[in-house]
């Protein structure tokens, strides 16, 4: 169990699956959410998330990325069922290191029936971290 803390009470932590407990922990904060922005989430990083350069490792921004495109995608929709990334851009903007505190701005663009557009920023103490778009298969009741 980590012990990374989120930086106020305002956020609370997640309950996921078996691999996001291996790459977490990650935590949700509603506070100060944006008209066009329907969820947030955010990570301390820890050495475990580090590369030999001692910097967040792109994989781990790739995977806190793409999972704040699919939880703003979900909290848009409000749809339920799998909702699998089809695609993913993603531009590494800056760093982190250990202890910094990640957390990311998703918005939802568009949804079809069938496909929905996301994009998010990742924010680190220093500025953007990353930024990316997704594209997400939308699973329809029958």
């Amino acid at each position: 169990m980590s012990d990374a803390k989120p930086p106020s009470a305002d956020w609370t932590a997640m309950e996921f699956g078996a691999f996001e407990a291996i790459t977490g922990p990650f935590f949700t904060s509603s506070k100060d959410l944006g008209p066009e922005e329907p969820f947030r989430i955010g990570f301390r990083v820890e050495p475990k998330h580090c590369n030999a350069s001692l910097a967040c490792h792109g994989g781990m921004i790739a995977t806190f990325v793409d999972m704040a495109l699919g939880l703003a995608m979900r909290a848009a929709t409000k749809l339920e069922g799998p909702s699998p990334t089809m695609s993913m851009t993603i531009d590494f903007l800056g760093g982190a290191v250990a202890g910094d505190w990640i957390e990311s701005r998703a918005r939802m663009i568009h949804a079809t029936y069938r496909t929905a557009f996301c994009d998010v920023v990742a924010i680190g103490p220093n500025g953007p971290v990353a930024r990316a778009n997704g594209i997400f298969r939308l699973t329809r009741p029958k």
